[in-house]
């Protein structure tokens, strides 16, 4: 029980802080990360985020991740990490461009802590 207690807090914890500070959604916690990345949807970072998002990138884990959220809405957190670090670091896409894509695909959607875990994972 005391291990659930903590997660509760935890998530207490991240809620509060989208209720402190609601930009988060939108913007870097750290405005100097605000033009990293483009947040434009050409032709070329659609189909690399769709291919992404519906596990056809080519990455076998990558793709059985994606896969796997979208079947079943839930991915275990160094997972999740690992797919985030892949579309931000490897196809340099912004959080912006699909957080809402990723937050229909979770199961256990909670703003607070997908948004913080959007920006850390994206280092912004």
């Amino acid at each position: 029980l005391l291990e659930i207690s903590s997660r509760l807090d935890l998530r207490v914890g991240f809620m509060q802080g989208v209720l402190d500070a609601p930009e988060m959604v939108a913007e870097p916690r750290h405005p100097a990360f605000e033009n990293v990345r483009l947040r434009v949807l050409d032709s070329e970072t659609t189909a690399q985020r769709d291919a992404w998002l519906h596990g056809r990138t080519g990455y076998p884990m990558v793709d059985a991740c994606m896969r796997c959220f979208q079947r079943t809405g839930w991915l275990n957190m160094r997972m999740r990490a690992m797919v985030l670090s892949f579309a931000v670091y490897d196809l340099f896409l912004d959080w912006r461009l699909f957080a809402e894509e990723l937050a229909e695909l979770m199961l256990d959607y909670e703003p607070g802590i997908h948004y913080y875990q959007l920006q850390s994972g994206s280092g912004t």
